[in-house]
């Protein structure tokens, strides 16, 4: 089966971390199996992932888990160190040998933003207003980008989001049912709606560990797109409810 190599480097650059290098044998539940060679030398990354059956056959899960393992023996560093370092993937190289960028996206959800065109500098500049006026909102919005930057966080990063995005609504109450409704009530959406990313990110931000299918991380990432747009249109009308001959309720 053909090999991977992915090339990366340790941030912040001039930290220029070195670690011992590291083969792992690693098979996940599902009977993904596969070599990795991670070095780390200076701040750059280069591992070699090496499938072993045919269920590997899955570039996306093989990247993802190197990233892991990077992550891992960096983070060992970091901790021991107090250092704030982190790992950037940047490109990866296939059987015919040519470097392909990786740049961590999700385009279709492009198409969710409708709150401002990124092409028109004065919605541009109106809704950057909006982000930076609220340091809760700019943790949001930076939460749920995290969610296709570290996809297999996702979960985990929505549900933060929706929480934040919910107590920015519902201010100082404490009643946490009461502060999901003013929520729904704001945004148009229907209770079953929210509740499947919710439900399906509760043991990932309480720290249980667990498997969500790639389909429901991706209903999930797509669900909190469109509520962070509905919460924006939400903020550009001066926190007023929207108006659900324009915005559609939001269901199932």
């Amino acid at each position: 089966m053909p090999k991977l190599q992915i090339l990366g480097r340790v941030l912040p650059d001039p930290l220029k971390v070195t670690i011992p290098p590291r083969d792992i044998h690693w098979k996940d539940e599902n009977g993904v199996e596969a070599n990795f060679k991670i070095r780390i030398a200076g701040s750059l990354i280069n591992i070699e992932c090496e499938p072993l059956n045919a269920v590997s056959d899955n570039i996306a899960l093989l990247i993802i888990r190197a990233f892991d393992l990077a992550r891992a023996s960096v983070n060992l560093v970091a901790f021991a160190t107090a250092q704030g370092l982190s790992v950037s993937f940047d490109f990866v190289i296939g059987e015919d040998g040519t470097p392909q960028y990786l740049v961590p996206n999700d385009l279709p959800l492009a198409s969710l933003c409708t709150a401002y065109r990124i092409d028109i500098a004065e919605e541009v500049s109106k809704m950057y207003e909006i982000i930076v006026g609220d340091v809760d909102l700019s943790r949001a919005l930076n939460d749920l980008i995290l969610s296709i930057s570290t996809p297999h966080v996702s979960s985990l990063n929505c549900g933060r989001a929706m929480d934040g995005i919910k107590h920015i609504i519902s201010g100082n109450i404490r009643d946490d049912k009461k502060a999901w409704k003013m929520m729904r009530d704001a945004l148009q959406i229907d209770e079953s709606y929210i509740r499947f990313i919710m439900s399906n990110s509760t043991d990932p931000r309480h720290g249980r560990p667990g498997h969500i299918p790639p389909h429901v991380t991706n209903e999930i990432v797509r669900r909190s797109w469109m509520i962070m747009n509905r919460f924006l249109e939400y903020k550009k009308r001066n926190t007023t409810p929207l108006p659900v001959g324009d915005f559609p309720l939001l269901t199932h």
